[in-house]
């Protein structure tokens, strides 16, 4: 007889759900997650085979001189996928009851949620590793975000500026890597090794091991919360504040209440919004069953059945059904002709960037350059981030407006530097 085949003193419903306490309510709430995780499995996967059999010319972005690189959606699809599939997998061994140990259990419980977190890693570096190369050069600096004219205190463009902490590639790399180790590194191996001791009948043991295990994931939520609600919240306001400059000032291609740039704005500030969201929710929560576990699966009460459906049934699959529902919108769209293409990014921002450069105030600079800085939340909507500096060699920007086209059909993206002169005129396009 192995030790998984004797009733433990306790039932942590996250990883046995037969012979203990409330052992029913724990079998239905893992059914609920099994059928869950196995319809979002499947539709993620149709969703992703879809993208790269019918629509792979615009799933990748060039970032230049480090290289090309696939969308920050798609990267959230991927892992969010293979994360529902572990799930899935855990919830079905459960029930059949073919784990023969614990640090089984232990293991295949926590990879799930070690997938789950990548996903979350590369769609937030993916959004933030897109604006560094195309007017930083490579290097970290604080760059403000605004809409106004210098000097000129009256215009329409005048408003409040946003300080944004931009980091190089190389930096995001760093940081990429780090939080992709941080789970994969000290997560993991300390939930495997508390069920090596609960399988050696360790049970104070693994209880540090558990607790070293969520105190880590604390960590780890908290942080991914803070940044991506910095980065989230700032560009939403930029963006949403020169939508309604245009609007204000009469632009038709932003009088439209469901154009595809605000659709493509709303993705954006959704997701991260939900994403920073739910890991500052999860984040505390984490660090309170790290520390008073064995407190709360020592008796039915509040907490634990509170835990139990945010675990099995309230927490990742809301997020995970969100991602997929807005991709698969976009592929019924474009299946039955309800999206409109264009090849070339600067046919369709013409209008606007003349909008843009026309002189408002005497105080409008000699030579502007505006170098665009292509933000692809996914492949419906490339979002251009135009900045005006005064000084090249000074990373102090503004962001002087956004321009979007619809879905492309060829693979082609360009950036485009402008060079005004004195009556506010372009010179020189390049």
């Amino acid at each position: 007889m192995n030790s998984t085949e004797t009733t433990p003193n306790y039932c942590d419903w996250r990883i046995e759900i037969y012979n203990c306490e409330n052992s029913t309510f724990w079998i239905m709430e893992v059914y609920f997650s099994l059928i869950s995780f196995a319809l979002l499995a499947f539709s993620g996967t149709f969703i992703f085979g879809y993208r790269y059999r019918y629509m792979w010319q615009g799933l990748f972005v060039d970032h230049g001189g480090v290289g090309i690189r696939p969308l920050p959606v798609d990267c959230l699809l991927l892992f969010f996928t293979l994360a529902a599939y572990l799930r899935a997998l855990h919830c079905l061994f459960m029930i059949i009851d073919i784990y023969t140990a614990y640090w089984q259990r232990e293991f295949v419980q926590e990879i799930a949620w070690t997938f789950l977190s990548y996903g979350a890693v590369t769609y937030l570096v993916g959004i933030i590793y897109t604006i560094p190369v195309s007017y930083t050069n490579g290097t970290a600096g604080i760059v403000s975000l605004g809409n106004g004219v210098a000097g000129d205190k009256k215009s329409a463009f005048n408003l409040t500026t946003h300080k944004l902490f931009i980091p190089t590639p190389k930096q995001l790399n760093v940081c990429m890597a780090i939080w992709c180790l941080w789970p994969s590194l000290i997560a993991l191996p300390c939930a495997v090794f508390s069920g090596i001791e609960k399988d050696r009948h360790n049970i104070d043991i693994a209880s540090r091991y558990t607790a070293a295990q969520y105190i880590a994931d604390f960590i780890f939520d908290m942080s991914f919360a803070v940044i991506a609600a910095y980065y989230g919240l700032n560009f939403a306001v930029v963006l949403k504040s020169t939508i309604k400059i245009f609007e204000t000032n009469g632009s038709g291609f932003y009088s439209s209440g469901g154009n595809p740039t605000r659709k493509a704005l709303h993705r954006l500030k959704y997701t991260m919004a939900y994403l920073s969201g739910l890991a500052c929710f999860s984040g505390p929560w984490w660090l309170v069953w790290g520390l008073a576990h064995r407190q709360i699966i020592g008796s039915i009460n509040n907490i634990s059945i509170f835990l139990s459906i945010n675990w099995y049934i309230a927490g990742a699959q809301p997020l995970i059904a969100v991602c997929q529902y807005v991709l698969a919108k976009r592929i019924y769209q474009k299946a039955t002709g309800q999206t409109s293409s264009i090849t070339s990014t600067s046919s369709s921002t013409a209008p606007i960037l003349s909008q843009v450069t026309n002189p408002r105030s005497p105080s409008t600079p000699k030579r502007a350059s505006f170098k665009p800085a292509v933000i692809k939340v996914d492949n419906t909507v490339d979002i251009e981030m135009s900045f005006v500096s005064d000084n090249p060699l000074t990373r102090e920007a503004k962001l002087e407006t956004i321009i979007a086209g619809s879905e492309p059909e060829s693979n082609k993206w360009e950036l485009t530097v402008v060079e005004l002169d004195e009556s506010g005129k372009i010179c020189n396009e390049q």
